[in-house]
């Protein structure tokens, strides 16, 4: 009896033992690092919610925490506080601004840029109106989206035809816009998609002009936007930062190759209806920060400056991540 007692005995040690061994050899799950990232319910916000669906920022052991925000201005003070990690691609004048104001909280981590075969900006007109030419703005109204840029590009813009004291430029939010349109209290709308797309999609619209921004403004290629990694995150989590920014640009590189299959996603994410979003043309060209061409950025904060949109001069020259 006490011989099988021992042996019952080592029999259990060794199976405990056995086990404790397999154990140790099997890896551990990690627990995934959260990034918090700010973001619109726009289109450039799209390679967030590709890298989620898409696996690559679990593949980088990230999980993603989005926290939405109505405007791009509140996003960036959000990223300037240290309250979110980073910030999805937004339009740069805002981030310069910002920069100029305070420097050194943050660094782009990746852009979106137009050119002369992918741009999301135009000018339209009433589904019925007799105007077929630039020229016949003169003396009529025209809206634009809020924000001091849009009326500087617009005025550029409409030198190259008219005397743009000759014209009444009105600043509205972008449902605004179409229903004045439609109404007819203005004449004309300058702004970007998914705007465009919207407005000819519910009958309001037609295109008097592609490009007037990308063609006589922004003189391409051009930065129009950025993503924004905070100063704390990258002093703090510089691992996870960089990890980051991998993932994000997998999300980039993946978004110009499929644009039809990101059109899919755009309206749980990126407040495009399921109606507007696959006839939206172009989404832009998304890179990561390596492929900022720094004198062009310089060069495009400086022009900034010149039109007074920037109330100081930026140095750009530490801005890249």
């Amino acid at each position: 009896m006490k011989k099988f007692i021992l042996a019952s005995i080592i029999v259990l040690i060794v199976i405990v033992a056995f086990t404790v061994f397999r154990s140790s050899q099997e890896k551990t799950p990690q627990t995934a690092d959260v990034v918090k990232i700010g973001y619109k319910k726009s289109v450039p916000s799209f390679p967030i919610f590709v890298g989620i669906n898409e696996g690559f920022f679990k593949n980088k052991n990230i999980e993603i925490e989005p926290v939405v925000f109505e405007s791009t201005n509140q996003m960036i003070e959000a990223v300037v506080r240290g309250d979110i990690d980073a910030s999805a691609v937004g339009a740069v004048e805002p981030a310069l601004a910002a920069e100029a104001v305070s420097p050194g909280n943050f660094k782009f981590y990746g852009q979106v840029q137009w050119n002369k075969d992918n741009f999301l900006d135009y000018v339209l007109v009433k589904k019925d109106s007799t105007i077929s030419t630039v020229q016949q703005l003169k003396g009529k109204k025209i809206g634009v989206a809020p924000g001091g840029a849009s009326v500087v590009y617009t005025k550029l813009f409409l030198k190259n035809f008219l005397n743009p004291d000759e014209v009444r430029i009105e600043q509205l939010d972008n449902k605004t816009l179409i229903q004045a349109l439609g109404a007819g209290s203005i004449d004309a709308i300058i702004g970007n998609e998914p705007l465009g797309t919207i407005a000819i999609q519910q009958g309001v619209a037609k295109v008097l002009l592609e490009r007037p921004y990308t063609d006589y403004v922004l003189y391409l290629p051009e930065i129009t936007g950025v993503g924004l990694l905070s100063k704390k995150f990258i002093e703090q989590q510089a691992d996870i930062a960089e990890r980051f920014v991998e993932a994000m640009k997998e999300g980039f590189v993946y978004g110009n190759a499929n644009p039809e299959n990101v059109k899919k996603i755009l309206p749980s994410c990126c407040g495009v209806s399921e109606e507007v979003a696959p006839l939206i043309p172009y989404l832009g060209l998304y890179f990561d920060s390596k492929s900022i061409n720094k004198e062009v950025l310089q060069r495009f904060a400086d022009f900034l400056f010149e039109q007074k949109i920037l109330d100081k001069k930026v140095d750009t020259g530490s801005l890249v991540y």
